[in-house]
């Protein structure tokens, strides 16, 4: 995917994550490391995260809508939208965890993940450090699902800073 389409998919985001009275939710920006697990140097990756208010919760759970993108050095681009689970263990500190298909497309000298569609996982926890803003550190699996021949699945661990609007 070229820079163009990269900006034209920022540009298609942007409304999204500009806040405004008549939306409630979070702005999560990221910076990680793609390829955690492999014998390989690294890329760079950086990640925006939009998530809506929860719609569900309960006394242990909370449920949001999310849409994502995430491109790392290599020009590997994935995007994609799902759910978004909360459990709060206190007033500052909480789990997160979500599940989000989505579109991936294969850089320069990126990963060939096997299909353009990529579902991806995510577990991680933040914490909050001031008024509206959180921190966390997140784990993802990207993955075909074994729909494809081709499926060695990458894994991103990110650094994350959170705003609630």
């Amino acid at each position: 995917m070229g820079h163009s389409k990269i900006s034209r998919l920022s540009l298609a985001l942007l409304p999204l994550m500009v806040s405004g009275s008549a939306f409630a939710g979070e702005l999560v920006v990221g910076i990680g490391y793609d390829d955690v697990f492999q014998q390989r140097t690294d890329p760079l990756l950086a990640s925006v995260e939009v998530r809506s208010e929860p719609f569900y919760q309960n006394n242990w759970v909370q449920i949001a809508g999310g849409a994502a993108v995430q491109f790392d050095q290599n020009a590997d681009v994935w995007a994609g939208g799902g759910l978004v689970a909360y459990v709060p263990i206190n007033d500052a500190f909480r789990l997160e965890a979500s599940f989000m298909p989505g579109f991936y497309n294969e850089g320069t000298k990126g990963n060939d993940l096997g299909l353009a569609l990529e579902f991806r996982s995510l577990i991680g926890a933040s914490y909050a450090i001031a008024e509206n803003y959180r921190v966390g550190l997140y784990l993802d699996h990207k993955s075909n699902g074994n729909l494809s021949e081709t499926n060695p699945g990458v894994e991103t661990l990110t650094f994350s800073v959170l705003r609630e609007f």
